[in-house]
């Protein structure tokens, strides 16, 4: 809806996020259930069971029936102080489906085997021959052996209860909401249960959240194999945070103060990163800077190639206000983004390229 109330039509290729704008309800209850499938889609239920070859799920407000072999992972507590112990075990590599119990003590531990059902209140598990009829409620979850992988999503859509959908397509007809995620499941849900569309996966690629094809970094002091190995370990390019770990940050246009980032790249001289691009992309946007948090002295010279043919080239120093950075790359394969020394050698290098994306 326009702002004098009446109605605009946009290209759906001309937009990038649907955000709501109304409150979002309290927070759900104790007993949720967190549903991940294979192409990373997350549902947030209260109720979840399986039944013969499919699971059932009442999430945002609907009835799902979701094929068994489209499920990665059942968690049947939400996120807690377990998280980092369940998301260890959920990267790990099985042979088998993994059990994951509750121990005291904050603990998680686990059994593979082969899941072969669950109820509201209890898992049956083959281990070792024999089915175990577990408690639900001495269970942290189960993750089921799946291969594999799944394209990236085009839509990325999320639900006010913090479920999230990975989407090759999604429709619209009145309140109801339509969309098939990138591994084949068809699922509807209300528009009101909706918190944002997300249309950038098919336009738009940050780069900090890609990992580079390949990384060199370079050192100013002897080039010895003590000298590289502390270089490295100081100095790796850091993705979506500073170069130490904190927020990304620029100073403001005429040192007006500091601006956050959550996208980004922090990298220190001399570093060159090396992006192979799959699909086609026409620009490289980028708002560049160096860290507020390093002395005034810092001073690199900022590269930018396709290939071998440079598309790029200047100084950054830190007395200078952020630059904005919009490249025409078209036809690049091989992006390489190279910060190097410049007259100061390396002394608080420390440049940030934030919101540093790929658009088609």
């Amino acid at each position: 809806q326009a702002d004098d109330g009446g109605t605009t039509t946009l290209a759906t290729d001309s937009v990038l996020t649907i955000q709501r704008l109304s409150p979002l309800p309290a927070a759900g209850t104790s007993q949720e259930t967190w549903v991940t499938l294979i192409c990373g889609t997350r549902l947030v239920g209260t109720q979840v069971r399986s039944q013969q070859s499919a699971l059932r799920i009442s999430a945002c407000d609907c009835e799902h029936e979701i094929p068994l072999k489209q499920v990665r992972a059942v968690r049947f507590n939400r996120p807690s102080a377990l998280d980092e112990q369940w998301s260890e075990i959920l990267q790990s590599n099985f042979v088998g489906d993994v059990l994951v119990i509750r121990r005291a003590h904050d603990a998680l531990d686990y059994l593979e085997g082969v899941v072969r059902g669950f109820s509201d209140d209890q898992v049956q598990f083959e281990y070792e021959g024999e089915v175990l009829e577990v408690p639900r409620q001495k269970l942290e979850g189960i993750i089921f052996f799946r291969k594999g992988t799944t394209p990236r999503p085009r839509i990325q859509l999320a639900t006010i209860d913090n479920g999230s959908f990975q989407l090759e397509r999604v429709s619209v007809d009145g309140e109801v909401l339509t969309g098939k995620t990138t591994s084949g499941v068809e699922l509807t849900l209300p528009v009101n249960q909706l918190r944002r569309l997300d249309f950038r996966g098919g336009k738009m690629l940050y780069l900090g959240d890609v990992t580079p094809h390949r990384v060199e970094i370079g050192t100013s002091g002897p080039a010895t194999v003590q000298a590289r190995a502390l270089e490295r370990l100081l100095y790796e390019p850091s993705a979506n945070q500073g170069l130490f770990g904190e927020r990304l940050a620029l100073r403001l246009p005429g040192n007006e103060g500091i601006r956050y980032y959550s996208k980004g790249l922090a990298l220190h001289s001399r570093t060159e990163v090396t992006y192979r691009l799959e699909e086609e992309y026409t620009r490289l946007k980028a708002t560049v800077g160096m860290d507020p948090r390093s002395a005034a002295r810092g001073l690199v010279k900022l590269m930018i190639f396709n290939g071998s043919q440079q598309l790029f080239a200047q100084e950054v120093s830190a007395a200078d206000d952020p630059l904005e950075l919009d490249l025409d790359i078209s036809g690049t394969k091989r992006l390489r983004i190279l910060v190097d020394y410049a007259d100061n050698w390396d002394l608080s290098d420390h440049l940030n390229l934030c919101d540093l994306r790929l658009t088609k």
